[in-house]
């Protein structure tokens, strides 16, 4: 009975976890670069994006986990049916591929370019697997 609460309260932190991240630094986001004790405690939520413009600031932290935690839940929901797991894991790699060549939110350029060519590798063993998974064998 207790796993079954707690496996409840799990899913709803991890869930709201990439809101509630996106309302803290919105919140907060004047204190974003400015105060040095802010920076320490909770500059991991955005060490090495550009702090100058804080839309990408304070979005890329939740969107980002909230593509880790879709991957999840797509593995671990979805698992017996591995065609529509792919699509919806190529779907996801390319929403976020757009994301960051719209908005290059990190402060070097290089490493815009780098997280863009990780990404691009993605996709490309994403799109690999599909000769590994036949639609028409997929279980149903």
């Amino acid at each position: 009975m207790f796993d079954k609460y707690l496996t409840y309260f799990l899913l709803v932190v991890s869930v709201s976890f990439p809101f509630i991240t996106a309302i803290f630094l919105y919140v907060n986001r004047k204190r974003i670069g400015q105060d040095e004790l802010f920076d320490q405690r909770y500059g991991v939520l955005y060490r090495g994006l550009e702090t100058r413009k804080l839309t990408t600031c304070i979005a890329f932290t939740p969107f980002y986990t909230f593509k880790r935690l879709w991957f999840a839940f797509v593995v671990f929901y979805l698992n017996e049916h591995k065609y529509i797991m792919m699509i919806a894991n190529v779907y996801c790699q390319i929403l976020y591929m757009i994301y960051i060549g719209w908005s290059f939110p990190y402060f070097e350029r290089k490493d815009n370019i780098l997280n863009l060519i990780n990404e691009t590798a993605l996709v490309d063993m994403l799109y690999l697997f599909f000769y590994f998974v036949n639609p028409a064998t997929d279980e149903r």
